[in-house]
């Protein structure tokens, strides 16, 4: 298991984007992500009224998933 996965929850840049992401949706949208417990990945799942909000925050946290915690 990859360990930095493990610790997303303690990635700042992730947590705001998280943060920034809840506030811009407010109650129009959801964010989740969690570790995989098969596969040492961390998911990324984003909904939201418009597929192109949920386009550009998915991506925006898988990057910043991958760029900080070695993980997509």
């Amino acid at each position: 298991k990859n360990k930095k996965i493990n610790d997303w929850t303690k990635c700042e840049p992730l947590q705001e984007a998280i943060k920034d992401a809840e506030n811009a949706m407010g109650s129009e949208g959801r964010v989740l992500l969690r570790a995989s417990g098969t596969e040492p990945l961390l998911r990324v799942m984003v909904e939201a009224k418009e597929q192109k909000i949920v386009d550009v925050w998915t991506s925006k946290l898988a990057g910043l998933a991958e760029t900080h915690l070695d993980a997509a």
